[in-house]
């Protein structure tokens, strides 16, 4: 999302509120109370109040922000204790790294997503310095059928070549997907038998593990990628190397 759009949805939230407040305001202060005000002069007073006092409608409005980012952090959290065992140990992820490490690092990415692109050299580095870190990779094709496209040839590739799904997914990010023949193409420079490769596609199961990210997604309030789960915790966005190897480092305290 540009910071364009992100201003006007920002801009188009505080009208929102305040005009929600306004209303608010005026059901309360009834026009035809003792005061004997009648509902425009109601209306003015509230609006010169809010022109005279903009920091306290901001500092009102960032308070209520707040407050529901920490409501569906705990939401999250607790989210993610009743489905860890759909979260770190399906056995129809991906897993790179240590199967057996003492810290796992979930991610839900999109082939399609530069943040996501942005954010392997940071994955690539933590598992190579970290032996014992456990990454899982959850498939969440969001960005349309190039990337649903892509998510299912790297499934079929950890379902009849495990060993060769890292390199494949690294090369998935190589570059603009365009075509199923380019993904094979792909496949087969790392040495994965295309036919075979084929053949695995048309398994149901791997659109139903793609089907179950996106459910397991919404439950956990993840509605865009990349989104890490490190130690119980939600991450959302572009973390880079040194936030991924704190929070690796925090869980093991």
């Amino acid at each position: 999302m540009g910071s364009s759009t992100k201003i006007i949805g920002m801009v188009a939230i505080v009208v929102t509120f305040i005009a929600l407040s306004v209303s608010h305001i005026m059901s309360i202060v009834s026009p035809t109370a003792s005061s004997g005000l009648s509902e425009e002069e109601v209306r003015d007073i509230v609006k010169d109040y809010i022109a005279q006092n903009p920091q306290e409608i901001m500092a009102s409005i960032e308070n209520h922000f707040n407050q529901q980012k920490q409501i569906k952090a705990a939401e999250a959290q607790n989210a993610i204790k009743n489905d860890w065992d759909k979260i770190a140990n399906n056995p129809k992820d991906p897993i790179v790294g240590n199967p057996d490490g003492d810290v796992t690092v979930v991610e839900f990415f999109d082939y399609s997503c530069g943040y996501c692109r942005k954010v392997l050299p940071s994955i690539a580095q933590l598992l190579d310095v970290d032996k014992n870190v456990k990454v899982v990779f959850k498939e969440l094709p969001i960005l349309g059928q190039r990337s649903n496209m892509a998510s299912m040839a790297a499934l079929a590739v950890h379902d009849i070549a495990p060993e060769k799904y890292w390199d494949f997914h690294k090369a998935l990010f190589e570059g603009r997907i365009t075509t199923q023949t380019a993904i094979l193409d792909k496949a087969s420079k790392l040495g994965i038998d295309k036919e075979k490769l084929s053949q695995a596609l048309k398994s149901p199961s791997i659109q139903d593990t793609i089907n179950n990210n996106q459910l397991l997604a919404r439950r956990l309030g993840i509605n865009g990628t990349p989104a890490f789960i490190i130690n119980g915790e939600l991450i959302p966005g572009a973390v880079g190397f040194e936030t991924l190897l704190e929070e690796v480092n925090k869980a093991r305290k």
